[in-house]
């Protein structure tokens, strides 16, 4: 053996350490840089939409459950929610829509003009819920804030990451807006 060690470090006890080695008495670390960087100054800024308010959404879709479930259900709620809008046209050549969470994950516009809104249901919260609503109804929840697709997404990992550019490259802007 030459008196070279190496060993990847356990990511759970010192997630900043990525590879250690060892040659004689020196040894050298590399460090998971991503994990350090402010990840947001990485993506490409330019891609607003607008808050929808997560309430309003919340009292249509515990009206939705009323009619499917004679008032015998737990009321949802939803949360606030980024409606974007997407650069494909419906078959009208009307703009198409989606609703977007923190995580980056999103749900587009059907062929009946509907959004698909998660919903919050029970002690725990979760998504363990949906309902359709029309995008018109959906457009009278909309609150006057604006936000930028890539600072609403929060920061965790590459498939937020992903999220992200992914609704980016679905959204429709213009390239005159777009800074990296």
């Amino acid at each position: 053996m030459c008196g070279i060690e190496a060993c990847v470090t356990d990511h759970i006890k010192n997630p900043w350490n990525l590879l250690c080695l060892s040659v004689g008495t020196a040894t050298i670390t590399l460090f998971n840089e991503r994990n350090k960087m402010d990840r947001r100054e990485s993506r490409m800024n330019g891609y607003v939409g607008t808050i929808v308010d997560g309430e309003k959404l919340a009292a249509i879709a515990n009206g939705i459950y009323a009619l499917q479930y004679s008032n015998d259900f737990s009321k949802c709620t939803v949360d606030s929610l980024l409606f974007i809008e997407l650069e494909e046209k419906n078959v009208f050549g009307d703009p198409k829509y989606a609703l977007v969470c923190s995580e980056g994950v999103g749900w587009e516009q059907d062929t009946y003009g509907c959004l698909e809104v998660p919903t919050n249901i029970g002690q725990m919260g979760l998504w363990n819920g949906r309902v359709f609503i029309s995008v018109d109804t959906v457009k009278e929840c909309l609150t006057d804030k604006t936000e930028d697709i890539a600072d609403y997404i929060r920061i965790f990992g590459d498939r937020l990451d992903s999220n992200c550019y992914l609704w980016q490259s679905k959204m429709s802007v213009s390239p005159a807006t777009i800074s990296v």
